[in-house]
């Protein structure tokens, strides 16, 4: 059964004065732990990256590389939860950002991200005006099948950003999903997303079927380390690492 996050997300707001984006955490958005999903965070911060770095972006935006979260308390239903960051370097064809998710004052992860700068009329519709990206306002659904140790989903007109493609907090939140797919022989009850770090190769194109496939690497008492890649066919679109916490033993019936 997916989680209400990965049938719709959002609303996110952007302050483009204070570089700030933000969004309530709703019923819609929470995991099987009735907090935030990882994934949601996760898509907060990929479309923080283009708030903050806005200055260093225009005309043409551009696409993210490199999405790396660390998760570090939990958001609860009601709460208010706001990126901050700043950008850390500029070069010609990338930009390197580093931020924080805060509730109030109180950090609840911390990501890093590099965004490839788009070149002339890269990004804009056919009149030349910048496209608003629609995911932050629905996605999904996601299939997974536990057996295969697999998860995959269809892109739809919901799920594209500005340049067409699928967005990266989609592509981010099926990957997130998977780790507890892909580990789930390891995974007791109430388990958590540490880390997860992204690598966007290719993009997804409208009715492309995207799929995550990976495997356990690494099992300690405390933590699951899992490597994957998300595939269009055999084609990869993307790689990811991530590391699951550990809740809980399950209970014995």
């Amino acid at each position: 059964m997916a989680h209400r996050n990965e049938e719709n997300a959002g609303p996110l707001w952007s302050n483009k004065t204070k570089k700030t984006c933000g969004m309530y955490c709703t019923k819609k958005n929470l995991n099987g732990g009735h907090v935030m999903h990882g994934g949601c965070l996760t898509t907060l911060a990929d479309a923080a990256l283009f708030t903050i770095g806005e200055d260093d972006l225009q005309p043409n935006k551009g696409w993210t590389s490199n999405l790396n979260m660390n998760f570090v308390a939990p958001v609860r239903l009601g709460e208010w939860v706001e990126a901050r960051g700043k950008v850390t370097s500029s070069t010609k064809f990338l930009l390197f950002l580093t931020g924080e998710l805060h509730v109030d004052e109180r950090i609840v992860a911390t990501f890093t991200g590099i965004v490839k700068k788009a070149g002339p009329h890269e990004g804009h519709d056919e009149d030349g005006k910048l496209v608003i990206d629609n995911f932050e306002e629905r996605m999904g659904p996601l299939w997974c099948n536990k057996t295969a140790k697999k998860c995959g989903m269809y892109c739809t007109k919901n799920n594209l950003n500005g340049g067409y493609v699928m967005h990266g907090g989609c592509l981010a939140t099926l990957a997130d999903a998977s780790l507890f797919t892909i580990g789930v022989d390891e995974i007791p009850n109430l388990s958590v997303t540490a880390n997860l770090n992204m690598n966007y190769v290719s993009p997804v194109r409208l009715g492309e079927w995207v799929e995550a496939r990976g495997k356990v690497t690494s099992s300690t008492k405390y933590l699951l380390f899992i490597s994957g890649e998300l595939h269009v066919d055999e084609r990869i679109v993307a790689t990811f690492t991530g590391i699951v916490k550990k809740g809980p033993p399950r209970s014995r019936i």
